[in-house]
């Protein structure tokens, strides 16, 4: 089952100078009026790509970062044309176009391998790693990220020795090496904690969380969560929140606690309600159908996942329609319409092929596999599970244990 989870992460390496985002549409005004009144200025349409590309304006960001690129071009200046190709780089990571990504990040690289800029090489070693966590590639993403790390430890930058260290954890959590993601989360915590660093220290609190509701230590993980809440509740920080209020969510529908799932899930839906989050609101409402599945209320489930649906559908998420498609299907299964349930996996499955999201098809294989086990057609569960073995083993995912040990009671 592929279930969304919204994990307050507030640590991303990005080659950017930090751009103050309060009044953020005074702030872009400003900057806007700072580019156009000096067009030859690369730093004053950088500031403005940043600040764009905060606000989710990815074709304006492109447009911004484009002309700092054709800027250092014809200044001949290869810091300006390494920074544009970086940015660019994180604008078509954000996009989720990740070949592109990778693309203009190798070409930030190359020219700062040239220039011996080793932040910046850090920085985009960084903005590698991510990139191939996404596309699952972890073997790659360990690879760059540690070579990030290596750089910042001679450096002594300890706040991007703390991204490095989460990059790691989250990196290592998906690999199914869990005590290696505490290790690493713990690293991370225990400097943003020197550094008095209150924000990202709440980040760490839910990775912690993250990594032992995997490890199956659900107390640990509750107490982790909680104290991430606390701490971004003292912040005000609304989105977090809303983030803690799901995880909590997710591990009391895990304990079996599903009145106490319910509030936490609602809790986090109010709060993105009031924040104008659709993206997340899609999560919440995926959330409250997996726990209403769980309780039986399958009229409910349906309901929440056609919510879930239609908001992924407005705003073109491909992966979220693919999530809702795999949810309706379980659902179905459920309530033992199975023909539907079919209808919805492979729905799910047929998009998740054309966006090459392996971790997707692979549960969906393993839905499939499960569901013409039930129909007792064991030749075509055995097919779709061995499919589901062999890439969550390439994503390196110790979920395909799970199904390996239902193919072996099959055989």
């Amino acid at each position: 089952m592929k279930r969304i989870l919204i994990l307050s992460l507030a640590l991303a390496l990005s080659n950017c100078t930090p751009v103050a985002v309060k009044n953020s549409q005074d702030a872009l005004s400003n900057y806007r009026h700072a580019a156009e009144s000096e067009p030859d200025n690369a730093q004053a349409w950088n500031n403005l790509g940043q600040l764009l590309l905060h606000k989710n304006d990815l074709d304006g960001a492109v447009e911004a970062f484009n002309t700092v690129l054709a800027l250092g071009q014809k200044h001949e200046n290869k810091k300006e044309i390494a920074q544009g190709y970086g940015k660019l780089g994180l604008v078509y990571d954000q996009r989720g176009e990740l070949d592109k990504a990778v693309e203009f990040y190798q070409k930030s690289l190359k020219l700062d391998e040239e220039l011996g800029r080793k932040d910046n090489l850090a920085v985009n070693y960084g903005n590698l790693g991510q990139v191939y966590e996404k596309r699952a590639e972890l073997d790659k993403a360990i690879e760059f990220h540690q070579k990030s790390l290596a750089l910042n430890q001679k450096s002594g930058r300890k706040e991007n020795l703390v991204v490095n260290y989460s990059n790691l954890g989250q990196v290592y959590e998906k690999r199914g090496e869990l005590d290696k993601a505490i290790e690493f989360h713990q690293k991370a915590l225990a400097l943003n904690q020197t550094l008095g660093r209150k924000e990202d220290t709440a980040a760490n609190y839910s990775n912690l969380g993250q990594a032992y509701e995997m490890n199956g230590k659900l107390d640990k993980a509750i107490e982790f969560h909680q104290k991430a809440l606390t701490l971004n509740q003292t912040l005000g920080r609304k989105e977090d929140m809303a983030a803690n209020y799901s995880n909590l969510g997710q591990i009391y529908e895990m304990r079996g606690e599903l009145d106490k799932a319910l509030d936490f899930h609602q809790k986090a839906l109010t709060l993105d309600e009031e924040l104008g989050r659709k993206e997340d609101m899609s999560a919440d409402y995926n959330n409250l159908g997996l726990v209403y599945d769980s309780r039986g209320e399958l009229d409910k489930a349906i309901s929440f996942h056609q919510k879930a649906l239609a908001i992924d559908e407005s705003l073109g998420d491909n992966e979220g329609i693919a999530t809702d498609y795999n949810n309706l299907g379980l659902v179905y299964d459920s309530r033992g319409e199975v023909a539907k349930a079919i209808e919805f996996h492979k729905k799910s499955l047929a998009i998740n092929l054309s966006i090459g999201n392996k971790k997707g098809i692979a549960a969906n294989y393993g839905n499939l596999g499960s569901i013409y086990a039930e129909k007792g057609e064991d030749d075509t569960a055995k097919t779709y599970w061995e499919q589901s073995i062999d890439l969550f083993k390439q994503l390196g995912n110790a979920e395909w244990k799970k199904y390996q040990a239902v193919l072996d009671e099959l055989q």
